[in-house]
């Protein structure tokens, strides 16, 4: 006598499988580092790495993640990451109050008159305002011996307008600038076709360093 496979799956008393075993994935990790501080240090080191090379401000993803880890591990062992997130908070909101500030004056009087047709406008500029001690490819970029990146003329321009906005709303804070660090968007014509680009500020340079030599 034959039975088939329902006939088997469905058989009274037949064993149950057994479920999967649920993995602790902070303890896995903790185990991996060979504490909790070497794995929140790391944690902390690559959010703030990944962050300063992302556009825009969009961090829901990091917000959640930090929640689960602060109530595992408390929020004293998190604070640098905390910091990290509230910057780029911040940041978004800093940057939402230039852009209406100047928007304002701009109605209001010609104190604040249009881009020129060469600027590059404020709303290309997405400035992320990093406290520097909490960000470690921001303090590596300031104590770096080496020279400053040497920004096209437009790029440059625009970055001291944006100090300049800055410092009038958060007087007597004034901005550094980390030219080196970020990324750059690129719209590149390649023959008949035209493709967007994600860069590091170096690449950027080199190619409008090309594009002016074109002309």
């Amino acid at each position: 006598m034959q039975t088939s496979a329902r006939d088997r799956k469905a058989r009274p008393g037949s064993p149950l499988p057994a479920p999967l075993p649920c993995v602790d994935v902070p303890a896995l990790l903790v185990s991996i580092f060979g504490s909790p501080d070497a794995l929140i240090k790391e944690y902390a080191r690559s959010l703030a790495a990944r962050l300063v090379q992302r556009r825009g401000f969009d961090t829901e993803a990091e917000e959640r993640t930090l929640e689960m880890l602060r109530a595992r591990f408390g929020d004293a062992r998190l604070a640098a990451a905390m910091v990290v997130l509230r910057d780029v908070a911040d940041s978004r909101r800093i940057g939402a109050a230039i852009r209406a500030a100047r928007e304002k004056r701009r109605g209001a009087s010609d104190l604040c008159p249009a881009p020129r047709a060469k600027e590059l406008p404020l709303e290309a500029l997405s400035a992320t305002i990093a406290s520097r001690l909490y960000w470690p490819s921001v303090a590596e970029e300031a104590a770096s011996k080496t020279p400053p990146l040497r920004l096209p003329a437009p790029v440059a321009a625009a970055l001291d307008r944006y100090g300049r906005e800055y410092h009038r709303l958060k007087a007597p804070r004034r901005l550094r600038w980390a030219p080196a660090l970020g990324v750059v968007s690129l719209e590149l014509c390649l023959g008949d076709e035209t493709r967007e680009f994600e860069v590091a500020p170096v690449l950027a340079a080199v190619v409008l360093a090309f594009q002016r030599q074109a002309r």
